[in-house]
């Protein structure tokens, strides 16, 4: 080693010596001075987080995304820095609410147009769980919840907040499993968390305005106003085994009841085994047009348009683990069942 130290020392001086001086450079061009030249200078920590695993807090201005996907990717930053809490799209009608403007503008009535959705029926809120009897482990059971809420979305108008998965001992977030792009067309979506975040309330107190469960049954539907009601009030249509009137019903209870309802959080009671198998596993639209409910149709044809990275969630890929994981946006494919299978779960 000394050896060969001494041997690239030797080399770099007998180059160093064949280099020109400036006082031997007698035609060096004249280079002028920069307009902005660069300045260096120390930051304080916290001010740019750079991270595989960014943890910003109120003095971060900005994070150099590091790592793989999905921080790689635009749809990648963009979901991170909303699940953080440090996405600035208050003034481009992300959050819409006025308080956040205060003396900076003058909030008008399309504030208060923002109509959500969400789910209802678990006890972490907002879940979809696949580690309980009723579609244990089954990926057909979530993909037709997923679905479900996707259509009363698009057929309410409402802003679907993305739901949690709960598998066994963890929580996943929905984008990398489902593709968001191709949610483009049929709803509106907000992040899990987007309640979490104080800029997405009314005001310094309150959430929302009004808040509404319904429970959307085979036999009836059933509304509770959790500021007024103890108990839900249940509706039913003359015939409620035509199927027809019962989603006729739901829709006028939507467009009178719920109509300034702010927030609506939804129990998928008709989620059965029979409606999992009928959405999931129906061989042609035509079939299905002609045996099934308007819904059942309705939730199947959204589900076609449905793109899913891989058969199921990705186990080794929990919420806490999502930075080092990937995306799915732009990458999924259509779910393509077998019409032949047949779900033998029992009902749960």
């Amino acid at each position: 080693n000394i050896v060969h130290n001494m041997l690239s020392y030797h080399r770099a001086y007998r180059r160093k010596s064949r280099i020109p001086s400036e006082k031997q450079w007698k035609d060096k061009p004249r280079t002028p001075k920069p307009e902005n030249p660069i300045e260096f200078a120390f930051i304080p920590p916290h001010i740019g987080v750079s991270s595989t695993h960014p943890i910003p807090t109120e003095r971060t201005v900005f994070v150099h995304t590091l790592g793989t996907v999905p921080l790689q990717a635009q749809h990648g930053k963009r979901i991170h820095a909303k699940e953080l809490g440090i996405w600035h799209g208050a003034f481009l009608g992300y959050y819409a609410r006025p308080w956040l403007f205060r003396q900076r503008y003058t909030p008008t009535p399309a504030f208060f147009k923002h109509k959500f959705l969400a789910l209802d029926g678990h006890p972490l809120g907002n879940a979809i769980s696949i580690s309980e009897i009723f579609g244990y482990h089954n990926p057909r059971h979530l993909k037709a919840r997923l679905a479900f809420l996707i259509t009363i979305a698009k057929a309410t108008g409402r802003i679907l907040i993305l739901p949690k998965i709960i598998a066994d001992y963890h929580l996943y977030f929905t984008w990398p499993f489902l593709d968001l792009s191709s949610l483009q067309g049929l709803c509106d979506f907000r992040e899990t968390n987007f309640f979490s975040n104080p800029k997405s309330w009314l005001n310094y107190t309150h959430p929302f305005l009004s808040i509404a469960q319904v429970s959307y049954t085979n036999k009836a539907i059933g509304i509770r106003f959790p500021y007024t009601q103890n108990s839900p009030t249940w509706y039913t249509s003359p015939n409620y085994m035509e199927q027809s009137n019962h989603w006729t019903l739901f829709a006028h209870l939507m467009d009178s009841l719920l109509s300034d309802t702010q927030l609506i959080l939804l129990h998928d009671g008709i989620v059965s085994n029979d409606f999992v198998r009928i959405v999931t596993n129906c061989k042609s639209l035509d079939q299905c047009e002609k045996q099934h409910s308007y819904l059942t149709r309705l939730t199947r044809f959204i589900h076609l348009h449905l793109k899913f990275c891989g058969e199921t969630i990705n186990l080794d890929r929990p919420a806490a683990k999502t930075f080092q994981g990937f995306d799915c946006f732009g990458s999924g494919s259509p779910d393509h069942a077998d019409p032949n299978s047949i779900l033998n779960e029992g009902e749960g």
